[in-house]
């Protein structure tokens, strides 16, 4: 080999210097630098989850609205209600499956009577009334959807808080669009019995109440045993819209504050005219979550 030659594939020509600067930066590119690079990107924000989002919910693990609409306040006392009656709660969360019972503040929740239904009503003119006099009835702060609390209205009446077809239940959030149900939820449809124990003394702020004592349960639920608990109620005739002291699932509760008679509340601007009938714009979309709640925009855009 001559000189020239020599020179050319030495290990000092910059052509060779040049191809390995090459093969190492061709190297590095296909191996070692998508993993760099995927270690320095954000994270994916987590998932938006919220228990009501769902439609589904393992046996046993019912929701305090479902409770509540158990009860029947005209059957343990309370056979009327006037308008500006309210109660005060506290919603607690009570522990998980590691810390069961572990009770846990989650923020106020009120329930209060708007005001008496009128015939002209949207749902009244619609279906009649089921029962005379029928109230509607909000309960706020129950339930929370991407961080923002949230309103349901009950047209109602204290014998029965079932929700039909004529006595929907609206939920509603400030800068959503109101969310009509005409059903309940299966398991209440399918039969419940409330079995009264002794009466006690709660402790409620300062004092105690008398409170009669209930457990709630699931006819012939399919377990071993039959029937299935699912809740507990403490009681007072006192205490209206609901009479409800305290109520506790396995996985949360409320618990009273304080309970009175103010006045005649008003309906949030923009459900004003869904419930006098003037516009009948609800809805939603599921289009990408099959029957799980995903937008609720209102005004529309």
């Amino acid at each position: 080999m001559g000189k020239s030659a020599e020179r050319w594939f030495s290990f000092d020509s910059i052509w060779v210097q040049l191809g390995l600067a090459l093969l190492l930066a061709t190297t590095f590119t296909l191996t070692l630098g998508p993993r760099l690079l995927a270690a320095h990107e954000p994270a994916p924000p987590p998932p938006v989850l919220d228990r009501m989002v769902t439609t589904e919910r393992p046996r046993g693990l019912f929701d305090l609205e479902d409770l509540i609409y158990m009860v029947r306040p005209a059957e343990l006392g309370i056979g009327s209600w006037e308008p500006g009656q309210f109660a005060d709660y506290r919603l607690l969360e009570r522990g998980d499956e590691k810390q069961p019972g572990e009770e846990r503040y989650l923020r106020d929740v009120r329930a209060e009577v708007l005001r008496e239904a009128d015939p002209a009503d949207a749902y009244t003119a619609q279906f009649g009334m089921a029962f005379r006099p029928m109230h509607w009835l909000r309960i706020a702060g129950l339930h929370a959807f991407r961080g923002r609390l949230e309103e349901t209205y009950r047209l109602a009446n204290p014998r029965d808080l079932r929700i039909t077809e004529a006595t929907p239940a609206v939920s509603y959030q400030d800068g959503y669009i109101p969310f009509v149900s005409t059903e309940g939820p299966q398991e209440i449809t399918s039969g419940y019995e409330l079995r009264e124990g002794q009466q006690v003394e709660l402790q409620v702020g300062d004092g105690s109440l008398p409170c009669r004592t209930f457990e709630v349960f699931l006819l012939d639920a399919g377990s071993e045993s039959g029937d299935e608990l699912v809740g507990k109620l403490w009681f007072s005739a006192d205490v209206a819209p609901l009479g409800i002291v305290r109520l506790q699932t396995q996985r949360e509760a409320v618990e009273l504050i304080a309970c009175g008679k103010g006045g005649e509340a008003a309906f949030a601007a923009d459900m004003a005219p869904l419930i006098e009938g003037a516009s009948t714009f609800t809805g939603f979309c599921h289009a990408c979550h099959g029957e799980t709640f995903h937008e609720r925009i209102y005004p529309p855009h």
